[in-house]
């Protein structure tokens, strides 16, 4: 079992009932324990409090004993207090029996959180700008139909955001400029590695 177990990409642990039986060295580099120490560890020590700890068995090893396969994300403490982002997912050896020991598979995700976060918040910081901008804006697709506008762009135009999801950006240029609107916008979106155009046009509003 150990060579497979040291084979994985993910960290592995074989749990009987509060001790770990074996970890394989992803797992002990993610919890930060040596080998014999994390076999002389209860389980519990792993979270943040007696609370998570009880929660985790009401819930998920409740399942487990049922004959469930558990995933889920969940913080788990590493030897010196930090707690870390955690994927796991774990399953009985023995379904009819717990005692034979569980197997749980661990993956640290703390770094992907993080980059969610950013993500997110530069996510709202991008909203608040758009849809606070004095200036009408709509973002299109590759075939120039919008999918959304900001407030400013409904004012101007007269439309609702509901009626411009669809509508071509072609629909609102006036009939002598849609030919110059379109080539300008198709070499933008071919030109490799994107880029920019800038063009005065007239525009058509909703009456």
């Amino acid at each position: 079992m150990k060579p497979s177990l040291n084979n994985s990409l993910v960290g592995i642990l074989l749990v009987k009932g509060y001790s770990i039986i074996k970890a394989n060295d992803v797992a002990l580099d993610i919890l930060g324990y040596e080998s014999r120490e994390i076999e002389a560890i209860h389980t519990s020590e792993l979270f943040e409090s007696e609370t998570s700890f009880e929660e985790f068995l009401d819930v998920y090893v409740d399942q487990i004993s049922k004959g469930g396969l558990i995933h889920l994300d969940y913080q788990v403490k590493k030897k010196n207090g930090q707690l870390i982002d955690c994927r796991i997912s774990g399953k009985a050896i023995d379904d009819e029996d717990l005692t034979k020991g569980v197997i749980y598979i661990i993956d640290d995700i703390t770094e992907i959180r993080k980059v969610d976060n950013a993500l997110r918040v530069s996510e709202a910081r991008f909203r608040g700008i758009y849809d606070n901008l004095a200036s009408g804006i709509g973002l299109v697709d590759s075939q120039g139909n919008y999918i959304e506008v900001n407030e400013k762009w409904t004012k101007l135009l007269g439309y609702s955001s509901e009626e411009a999801k669809g509508m071509s950006f072609l629909e609102i240029t006036h009939p002598s400029e849609q030919d110059i609107s379109w080539d300008n916008f198709k070499a933008m979106i071919e030109r490799p590695g994107g880029g920019s155009y800038r063009i005065e046009k007239d525009i058509v509003i909703k009456w």
